[in-house]
């Protein structure tokens, strides 16, 4: 059994090691205390039987919410963890009067992209060489509530 949860400050170490094993460019342990004690960012993290194997990292701006990171560990993805982080982040959205959820995702990254479009995303946009190591351009997508 799994649960949905706001993070915490023991979560930090772990947020920081998913963020460095999934991403070239990885939040780092100052900027994810920082998310945790910000008014306009939050995390939520994705915890099966103990162990905390997912996180996202999200903000709320009138009318719409962006996801700015998404991550579950490698040995669990698959199993509906990112997809219930991103119906969290939705749910959340919808409570705060958001009419949209925006992402940006690399453009290589066809899991993630598939997984946005089959919960509703579609691509409304994209910008050249959002992303380093290695350069490539990044894709925005929105959800409409």
């Amino acid at each position: 059994m799994y649960t949905v949860r706001k993070a915490e400050k023991k979560d930090v170490k772990g947020i920081v090691k998913r963020e460095n094993s999934c991403f070239s460019t990885p939040e780092t342990e100052e900027s994810i205390y920082t998310f945790l004690k910000s008014k306009t960012f939050f995390i939520d993290v994705i915890e099966d039987e103990g162990a905390v194997t997912g996180h996202c990292i999200y903000f709320f701006v009138p009318d719409n919410a962006e996801i700015i990171s998404l991550a579950v560990s490698p040995e669990k993805r698959r199993m509906g963890f990112g997809r219930d982080l991103v119906y969290s982040v939705i749910e959340k959205a919808k409570a705060n009067g958001c009419k949209e959820v925006f992402l940006e995702v690399r453009k290589s990254n066809e899991a993630a992209i598939a997984l946005y479009n089959s919960i509703g995303f579609h691509q409304v946009g994209e910008r050249k060489n959002l992303y380093s190591k290695p350069e490539e351009d990044g894709l925005i997508m929105q959800y409409i509530i």
